[in-house]
């Protein structure tokens, strides 16, 4: 396909990519729309976080290649965290992508002045919103895995935050689970450094909740229990005087007068 016959054009103006569908392209065959893909694919992987703004306009109607088109490109820049938007002023368009779903994977606009106002969120905006989102999860990990060790540390050091020890270890498996369950959703819908920080904040939550379970076995242990009752006549035993003795003295006594 030449560059002439191309059913479609795609420009690169500062911050996004525009790329105009058109008409013709719904009289090519299914491996001419496979071959656009191909095209447009490479230009789109060149860009760190591309930002693609596909008009639609110039269409009054729309096949299953085109939207299967759309969908290979719409994977294409979520794989580089990238945003794309649609521009579609024909209803029937519209209607389409709205059956299919696709309307709800990304913004669906009838003007290109909606669609530059929607491009200006991304990819900038709209990746740093993701990386503070995916940090939220590791800080309130890492300040709950921080209190519990204190806790730790002071139950342990004999100092413990209520005067019943135990209930000093209670509030330290409550901290320590929240650090395990929300650094466990971390490694789940992270990746990277959040990924990373979020793995040894597990690691530190469970060892902190292993070292509770040994200071509430420790303060479960009842110290010994001494039977006094038991023990006094036992002394009794050792402080009674032979009678013997005295018996003898007597006898003796007798003997001498």
């Amino acid at each position: 396909m030449s560059t002439s016959d191309a059913p479609y054009t795609l420009e690169k103006t500062r911050g996004y990519v525009v790329l105009c569908l058109l008409p013709k392209l719904n009289e090519v065959q299914w491996g001419d729309v496979q071959q656009v893909g191909n095209e447009i694919i490479p230009d789109l992987d060149a860009l760190r976080s591309p930002a693609l703004l596909v008009d639609l306009s110039a269409l009054d109607y729309m096949g299953s290649s085109m939207v299967a088109l759309l969908v290979r490109l719409w994977k294409a820049v979520q794989k580089k965290n990238g945003r794309m938007v649609v521009q579609s002023e024909q209803k029937m368009v519209t209607e389409v992508l709205s059956i299919a779903g696709l309307n709800s994977l990304w913004d669906v606009v009838p003007t290109r002045d909606e669609a530059i106002s929607a491009m200006k969120q991304s990819p900038l905006a709209a990746q740093n919103g993701t990386t503070q989102a995916s940090w939220t999860g590791p800080i309130i990990a890492l300040i709950a895995a921080a209190a519990a060790g204190w806790v730790w540390w002071t139950t342990r050091s004999g100092d413990p935050l209520f005067d019943d020890a135990k209930q000093s270890v209670y509030v330290l498996f409550a901290l320590a689970a929240v650090a395990v369950v929300i650094s466990g959703l971390t490694l789940f819908r992270n990746s990277g450094a959040a990924r990373i920080v979020g793995g040894l904040i597990l690691i530190a939550g469970l060892a902190i909740g292993v070292g509770g379970f040994q200071q509430l076995s420790a303060a479960n242990v009842a110290p010994p229990v001494v039977d006094s009752d038991a023990a006094a006549p036992a002394e009794a035993t050792e402080q009674t005087p032979q009678p013997q003795l005295r018996i003898d003295r007597l006898d003796n006594d007798k003997k001498d007068k």
